[in-house]
Formats: structure tokens, sequence, C-alpha cells
């Protein structure tokens, strides 16, 4: 259990002091908060209302999607290696996955000179009224937006030109930069093996990714953002061909860039000594 899906745990399944449940609402909790500074805090939070949302990040292992890719389907997800997590500010009611197929629809409806429908309408509508709310639905939206227009895979709806269609990339070459949708925004790294026949443990986990036929099974190294760029991480996972962007390569971040944060740091380090 975490808060706002960052920092260290405040309850964890390992040692008993979360509990986790399916009931016929969802996903169901109970934690012994450790009693440091964090647990305290986000008890009298909770307590007095000031924080009432909660999220619980998971990976999907298998999916499936419908013919015209409107509908995907989760057959088999896994917590392990997830959070639960207290937080400000929820995700989309509505997930990128399916904001993303209502804004196509959209924007084939204006393409046709047809009115958009009343559920799409209403997603959009979410969309924007969210952005007002401040950074964090600001950057969520960006996301569904940055899904969308980097997305691969449109079908009928979307008409490539031969320009673009030159610049379609595949998603299963090892040193390769690729992205994803995960619970917590759009995720990004190189990939570093790939397995068109037979699965791939994920180092470091119980998961077992399996290719499948045209879908081969990929290992990718995380890559976190780090001022204005990107540096690799220790953390490995594993996806579907299917479920992969191609990208340009993450820049490094850039020495002017830690110089110039670094001038700051001690600058308010001398500050506050004053």
């Amino acid at each position: 259990m975490l808060i706002n899906h960052e920092g260290l745990p405040v309850a964890r399944t390992k040692n008993d002091t979360l509990k986790l449940y399916e009931d016929d609402r969802g996903l169901r909790f109970e934690a012994d908060l450790a009693d440091t500074q964090e647990g305290r805090d986000i008890y009298e939070l909770v307590k007095r209302g000031d924080v009432d949302q909660m999220s619980f990040a998971f990976r999907v292992i298998r999916q499936r999607w419908n013919d015209d890719r409107s509908r995907r389907v989760l057959t088999e997800v896994s917590l392990s290696d997830g959070d639960i997590s207290v937080v400000t500010y929820p995700a989309y009611p509505t997930t990128t996955v399916e904001a993303r197929d209502h804004i196509r629809q959209a924007m084939k409806a204006l393409k046709e000179g047809r009115d958009i429908d009343e559920a799409t309408m209403s997603v959009l509508q979410s969309i924007f009224n969210d952005m007002s709310e401040g950074h964090e639905y600001i950057m969520k939206a960006l996301g569904v937006f940055d899904t969308l227009m980097n997305d691969r895979q449109y079908g009928e709806d979307y008409e490539m030109d031969e320009d673009e269609d030159d610049k379609k990339r595949a998603v299963d070459v090892v040193g390769d930069f690729v992205e994803w949708d995960s619970s917590g925004g759009t995720a990004r790294g190189k990939i570093v093996r790939v397995e068109r026949e037979g699965s791939i443990n994920v180092p470091g986990s119980s998961f077992t990714i399996t290719a499948e036929e045209g879908d081969p099974a990929v290992l990718i190294r995380l890559y976190r953002e780090l001022r204005d760029g990107y540096v690799a991480t220790d953390t490995l996972v594993g996806h579907k061909a299917s479920e992969l962007r191609a990208i340009d390569p993450l820049p490094e971040p850039s020495e002017e860039a830690g110089r110039k944060i670094s001038l700051r740091l001690a600058q308010a380090i001398i500050s506050s000594r004053k």
C-alpha cells in the first residue's frame, strides 16, 4: 500500500499488514498502517475526509481485442508487484484506451459530418472538465491524446498516407525503444530480448510472457525520466509486442540541465542558512 503510487509502503501483503479481498464491488482491502509519519498522516487525512479516493496498479498478462479494436478485454491480470494507493487524484473514470476510442469516434463523426453521440460527448466533456482541476489532470489528458496520436493500429478509422506508412516500425527488435500504457500513464523503455516462440520469465518476478503466433513476447528495460532526459533502471518488464508502440530513442539527461539544478540547489541551501 502506497500513497499516490509512490514512496515507501505503509502496509504490505508480504508481512500480513495488508489484506486484499474481492467482493461484489471489486477490490477490497484492510491495512494495519505503519507507525511512521507517512502512516499517521494518511490516517488522519482519511479520517478527516481530506483524502477519500483509492487506486490500484496491476499488470496485464493476457488480453484480446475485437476485430475493429474498439473493445479491449483483459483475460488475465496480476496484482503481484503492483500496489494499492490512497490518492489525491484518482485515475480517469474512463480508461486511456476507452478515452482514445471515444476521441477516434468523435474525429470520424466530424469528418463525415455527423453529430457526436452522447456517450462520446460525455467522455470528451469529462476530459476537458478535469483539465481545469490542475496539473495532475492536465498530464492525464495529455497522455490520452499522446496515446491517440502515437497509436499505429487505427484500422479503417484512420487513413495513413505513404509517408506515415514508411515511418511504421516493428516493436519486436532488440535495442529499439518502445512505450506502452500502464496504470500510471505512459511507460517507456528499451527492448532487450524477443521470443517469437515459447515464453520469457521476467527476472525478479513470477511473471511469464508467452509468445503467440504473430505476437512475440518482449522483455523491456524500463527507463525513468530525469530532468530533461531519461535513464535506464534495473527494472525489467515483459509485454506482448501488440501492447507496445515504437518510439524514437530516448534522450539522455543533458549536463547543462544537471548544472542548472545543482546551482538552484546550492542557492536554496545558501538561502536557508542566512
